[in-house]
């Protein structure tokens, strides 16, 4: 639980990074098939991204096609949300939406937002959305 503060007056901690930010991280040249409907785990793009490989994912036995949690980058927590392509083929469901909606308002109060787009394409695929608190 060190992603949080230990209030709702307070910002989350700020942690001095280990991992150089602009690290080079070898899986993530290949972790995105060429193939647009071939899976990948977003797991492996979720570790290469966050800060010594640290991911807290919140309940990950419950809506197994997105991938929900906490990691640092930088130093700073960041909500992660991202689409599992290796379950039911990527596809939302209810049970996921409603883990999505949970955490996306445990998250927003103070949430500003980026999109890191996963896909090879210029329009189409999956993507991260990351929350800074």
């Amino acid at each position: 639980m060190s992603f949080l503060p230990s209030s709702n007056r307070e910002g989350a901690p700020i942690i001095e990074a280990v991992d150089p930010w602009d690290r080079d991280v070898p899986i993530l040249d290949g972790v995105v098939p060429l193939e647009s409907t071939q899976a990948y785990d977003m797991g492996d793009v979720i570790l290469g991204v966050v800060d010594d490989r640290e991911f807290f994912e919140i309940m990950p036995a419950y809506a197994k096609n997105i991938k929900i949690g906490f990691g640092r980058m930088n130093g700073r927590t960041v909500g992660i949300v991202g689409n599992q392509t290796k379950a039911y083929d990527g596809a939302y469901d209810v049970m996921s939406s409603k883990h999505l909606r949970g955490d996306v308002n445990y998250a927003w109060p103070t949430a500003e937002v980026a999109v890191i787009s996963s896909s090879r394409e210029p329009h189409g695929g999956e993507f991260v959305k990351i929350w800074m608190l």
